[in-house]
């Protein structure tokens, strides 16, 4: 028996909002503590490693280099100024 086409559809679209939401997720938490968006996003948002996401994943993390080496200082003053 097959399943219904209303529950058959419905998995996909679910499935794409939350592997959004994850990726979202995870951006935001490299932004807060890296400064640059997470290596692993596109790879989320695309449902494997294409060749796309790949160059992404190496476009964001000589970003984040970057960002570790130039601009920590004066996001870890302004973190410890908020937290005390």
């Amino acid at each position: 028996a097959d399943a219904p086409a209303s529950s058959a559809g419905a998995r996909p679209p679910l499935q794409g909002l939350v592997r959004e939401m994850w990726a979202d997720l995870g951006d935001a938490l490299s932004l807060q503590y890296t400064g640059a968006a997470s290596t692993m996003g596109g790879a989320l948002r695309r449902g494997g490693h294409t060749a796309l996401a790949v160059l992404e994943k190496g476009w964001r993390s000589v970003n984040r280099a970057y960002c570790a080496h130039f601009e920590d200082g004066a996001r870890q003053s302004a973190m410890e100024l908020m937290l005390g």
